[in-house]
């Protein structure tokens, strides 16, 4: 955060936003001339860095980005006394020789070299150095430079620190990193309400006082919180921020997202890491299987009473578009975290297809207080609409007062039966589907149809848009995998690959009609490719007998 005299903001129809700054040239240069004052100042009095800062305010820029900028450098400057000389003592003994007020210079004169003596200074030092430990004569001693545009992103991240320092109340959602920017909040001390919003979730947070009256009292906290919202790939914060002019108060809406184009400080790398080596080891075996099942390492939050429960896993199927990241993170589309609708399904975006998410929990045996606060939080889950699925130790006893489907395990969570459940419930989210299907969305058009498309605009699996074209086949199409194409289509690619006997010529001719896999078409039309060695150049395509 910054000075709030250096706040720069716009404020217009009940809104309010700082002025961030972009990395124009002339920014660049303005940022990288204070970076430039500090490294060239070891040595000299703070005072005199300082001064050659202030040169920078002469030009067009305004005071309050330069001594910002300048705020931001300091945080990484270390400043010292000019010796090992102690101020306090120097000051002490020149006060107590004087015996008050000093207006001849031949007395000062004696007293300073009184003082030198008893210090084992010389005479010209003891000025200088009376006043040593003051901020403004101190010394720079050693200054961390950074990147120009890494101080620009760290000014606008301070900038809507020091707006929201004066907030009573904020709203935000994230992409991932939930659990650590819940950790945060509990850090903080602060209060938090969790909502469905838009597939995603909304947590609203505020300090006790905030509900009463208007107050900047927990505005710290609220901007402390903000870099662990902005650490998210995706992230949107929306706070009330208190204005106060005239001896009135009034509450102005300021907005930020990801997506906004803020220079912001790059979120530090994250390191895959689990609450246990059970945690880890059933993620290593349950990703080397390549199940069609997707494993997300802690999704979204799931409110259970006045808290929120974010468990170790989810198991996530369909939505190809906006696949799941390795934190809960999505890509693309609006759908990101699940249980809004039945059975974990959610929504993923108009043609992102439909993603459906079952959580999973590990119990494992940890102390009486966690397992007690672990067991609570999931009785609260019973009549949730989301699925969980439960893996419980089985030094755990007896697991009644577990809810959903639970799995007991010894040493290790055990794959079977796992995935067993999880081909379970595709079978049966492939019946649903394919049986929900018309035959009206089976009418195609065009000559080529993406079958992983369409199965995606239709919001189904691809598996259910396959078993439901078995029931009731597109008239006039051929189909091979993932692909249908006209019997039109069809006779004109067969006439174009007549007489061509290359594989790689007839990848060409198909690429040329907009298809970039040539072997559903190759199949379609009959055709077989013949293999000379190892190198698929070589190969060559003839009919099949």
């Amino acid at each position: 955060m910054l000075p709030s005299e250096l706040l720069i903001a716009r404020t217009m129809q009940g809104r309010v936003k700082p002025v961030f700054v972009k990395p124009t040239p002339e920014l660049r240069s303005l940022a990288e001339g204070i970076i430039g004052a500090f490294s060239s100042g070891i040595g000299r009095r703070r005072a005199e860095v300082a001064s050659r800062v202030r040169e920078f305010e002469l030009g067009s820029f305004d005071f309050r980005l330069v001594r910002g900028l300048q705020a931001i450098v300091e945080r990484r400057c270390t400043y010292a006394a000019a010796s090992g000389a102690d101020p306090a003592s120097i000051r002490r003994s020149a006060f107590t020789m004087s015996s008050g007020c000093v207006t001849d210079g031949a007395e000062r004169r004696r007293i300073l070299e009184a003082v030198a003596r008893e210090h084992g200074l010389a005479p010209g030092e003891v000025g200088a150095l009376m006043w040593g430990d003051l901020d403004d004569e101190k010394v720079l001693v050693s200054f961390d430079p950074l990147p120009v545009d890494d101080l620009l992103a760290s000014y606008n991240l301070s900038l809507a620190q020091t707006l929201l320092f004066r907030s009573a109340s904020m709203e935000f959602g994230v992409s991932g990193m939930w659990k650590e920017t819940f950790r945060r909040i509990k850090q903080l001390g602060l209060m938090y309400s969790v909502s469905p919003a838009g597939g995603s979730y909304s947590v609203s947070v505020e300090g006790p006082a905030s509900m009463i009256k208007l107050t900047e009292r927990y505005g710290t906290s609220l901007a402390k919180l903000l870099p662990a919202i902005t650490s998210s790939e995706s992230w949107w914060v929306r706070a009330q921020i208190v204005s106060r002019r005239f001896g009135n108060s009034r509450l102005l809406t300021f907005e930020m997202r990801s997506d906004d184009g803020i220079l912001l400080p790059a979120a530090p790398p994250k390191a895959e890491e689990y609450d246990s080596s059970t945690e880890e080891s059933f993620a290593r075996r349950f990703n080397s299987l390549g199940s069609q099942w997707r494993l997300v390492r802690e999704p979204g939050p799931i409110p259970v009473g006045a808290a929120v429960m974010i468990p170790d896993f989810a198991f996530e199927i369909g939505g190809e578009g906006i696949c799941g990241g390795t934190d809960g993170s999505v890509v693309g589309g609006t759908g990101v975290a699940g249980g809004a609708g039945g059975g974990g399904r959610t929504g993923a975006g108009a043609g992102g297809g439909v993603k459906h998410r079952v959580y999973f929990e590990i119990v494992g045996f940890w102390t009486p207080e966690y397992l007690e606060r672990k067991i609570e939080k999931l009785q609260q889950l019973r009549g949730w609409d989301g699925e969980m699925l439960i893996a419980a130790s089985s030094d755990l006893g007896p697991t009644d007062r577990l809810p959903g489907k639970v799995i007991a395990f010894e040493k290790e969570v055990p794959l079977k039966p796992i995935i067993d459940y999880l081909e379970e419930r595709r079978r049966r989210i492939v019946a649903k589907e394919s049986a929900a299907i018309s035959p009206e969305a089976l009418q195609m058009s065009g000559d080529v149809v993406p079958l992983g498309e369409m199965a995606r605009s239709l919001g189904v699996l691809p598996e259910s848009l396959a078993e439901a074209m078995k029931r009731l086949p597109p008239a006039g199409y051929a189909i091979e995998g993932d692909l249908a194409v006209s019997s039109r289509k069809l006779g004109q690619l067969d006439r174009a690959l007549s007489g061509v006997r290359s594989l790689d010529d007839a990848a060409k001719i198909l690429k040329g009609e907009g298809i970039g896999d040539p072997f559903p078409v190759l199949r379609m039309l009959g055709y077989r490719v013949v293999m000379r060695g190892l190198d698929m150049r070589g190969a060559s395509i003839e009919r099949a007998p």
